[in-house]
């Protein structure tokens, strides 16, 4: 798929995240309401980012 046909409705289920704050891995599994089992299955999948 090409970005060129890409519908409005396409990012229907993209959501709308207030980048006016810092978001941490933890109030982004609190708002999302991210299960203890998804995390884990996540962070078995992501490695941490070094923060410099």
């Amino acid at each position: 798929m090409y970005s060129h046909h890409i519908t409005r409705e396409s990012y229907s289920f993209v959501p709308i995240q207030d980048l006016k704050q810092e978001w941490t891995d933890e109030k982004l599994y609190e708002k999302y309401g991210i299960t203890t089992k998804e995390i884990e299955f996540i962070d078995s999948l992501i490695r941490p980012m070094e923060v410099v």
